[in-house]
């Protein structure tokens, strides 16, 4: 079975007994000593509605047909937080409203839990919680749905990742807002007309096992040196595995210096697998930690999870390549959202200073960080957790063509460059 999303990769693991990979989504806190956050009450939909089948993976081109079938959306309203007539006036007219309707945001991802309670305790609003463990695909399809089915709960906003942002908007299910911090935001992971725009962000890194490799690598190239020969593993084959696809994304980015032709990254991958040090065996937390993979480029938050979690026993280093390559995830205001006020509450609470620092302590990289780490927002002590703040500060993001392109060139390449390598559970 492929999980679709690195939500669900979480989750999988907690099922199988793997419980301390959660660190990377919720740090344990004297009044929450469990991994997972206690799930609050969840709105049931009425049975009729469609669960939406998964899809095998996230695909990096998104095309979201738009059929003539749609209902006009309502007439648009402000565009900015200055229009809205700031904090107050917003938090008026959202309790007018009532109620936030949120899709696919678990509570023991990133403290979402803590971020969205903190939201009602704050501005005393209901909050409804739809399908939390949905993907941006699931995400997708229930929207489309919901916008054709008036029995359905539409969502007033909504969490995707990086790839979904610019067909959701080119097929009318966005509708622009600029928050307050909107200069804040690098403009890499915006929208420049406020469709979507992102509020926190991983970098790819390698999570190495100390107790095994004495000299963890500082390079893609480094991992062609023979001390790490039967040491690296992919998460899974990047024909299948997002994660495994930005893996070679960031290869090449150190390689060339560009995102936009992928092959010098393929081409490093074949050198790994001919030196022998990339080996064939599925990389996972666990084999990390037992030694049996002992390498595993991955998410930024999720190595820092590991390590957190392994406490030293063993010890977890995580590194961060120089050539660094993020991706965000995206949020954006649903075109049909019942309570558009309520929405553009809760993207002026996602950009406080309060929760882009519950997202550092998650161990992701949030995205006002810059500005608020001038401001001295950011104990020393918390910035200290991260192995190379300043890299992850400056990395590269890909645009949805360059993800595309790559995807593309990987489903062409791979297998005859790679020689039928496979990634083996």
């Amino acid at each position: 079975m492929v999980l679709k999303s690195r939500r669900q990769f979480l989750r999988r693991c907690a099922l199988l007994g793997c419980a301390w990979v959660s660190a990377a989504c919720a740090s344990r806190t004297p009044e929450q000593p469990s991994f997972f956050a206690t799930p609050a009450a969840v709105v049931e939909l009425p049975t009729e509605t469609p669960r939406i089948t998964p899809t095998r993976t996230p695909q990096p081109t998104v095309v979201i047909p738009t059929p003539a079938a749609f209902p006009p959306p309502p007439a648009p309203g402000v565009v900015n937080f200055a229009e809205s007539g700031g904090l107050a006036r917003l938090q008026a007219d959202a309790l007018r409203e009532g109620t936030l309707v949120l899709i696919g945001m678990p509570r023991d991802w990133l403290k979402y839990g803590q971020i969205i309670d903190s939201f009602k305790q704050k501005y005393a609003l209901d909050v409804v919680e739809l399908y939390p463990e949905y993907g941006s695909r699931d995400t997708v399809d229930y929207m489309r749905s919901a916008a054709l089915d008036p029995n359905l709960i539409s969502p007033d906003v909504m969490e995707l990742g990086a790839s979904y942002g610019v067909s959701m908007r080119n097929s009318g299910f966005l509708q622009p807002y600029f928050t307050e911090h909107w200069d804040e935001i690098n403009p890499d992971i915006k929208d420049g007309d406020g469709y979507w725009y992102g509020t926190y962000y991983g970098v790819m890194s390698f999570a190495v096992n100390r107790g095994v490799v004495a000299n963890p690598p500082l390079t893609w190239a480094d991992l062609a040196n023979q001390e790490y020969v039967d040491k690296v593993g992919l998460t899974g084959s990047p024909l299948d595995s997002l994660q495994a696809l930005y893996a070679v994304m960031a290869a090449t980015l150190e390689v060339s210096g560009s995102l936009d032709d992928v092959r010098p990254g393929i081409e490093l991958m074949r050198r790994l697998k001919d030196a022998e040090t990339l080996i064939s065996l599925q990389a996972t937390n666990q084999r990390l930690l037992s030694g049996e993979t002992t390498v595993i480029p991955m998410w930024s938050y999720l190595a820092l999870g590991l390590r957190d979690f392994a406490l030293g026993n063993p010890a977890v280093d995580v590194v961060v390549p120089q050539a660094a390559l993020g991706s965000p995830f995206l949020h954006g205001i649903n075109t049909y959202a019942q309570h558009p006020a309520a929405a553009r509450l809760w993207v002026e609470h996602l950009y406080s200073a309060e929760v882009q620092q519950m997202w550092l302590e998650s161990n992701a990289m949030p995205a006002r960080f810059t500005a608020l780490n001038r401001l001295g927002t950011f104990a020393p002590k918390l910035l200290e957790r991260f192995p190379d703040i300043r890299t992850m500060e400056r990395c590269t993001f890909a645009s949805v063509n360059q993800i595309a392109m790559a995807s593309s060139l990987v489903a062409e390449q791979w297998n005859t460059v790679m020689g039928g390598f496979t990634s083996d559970t």
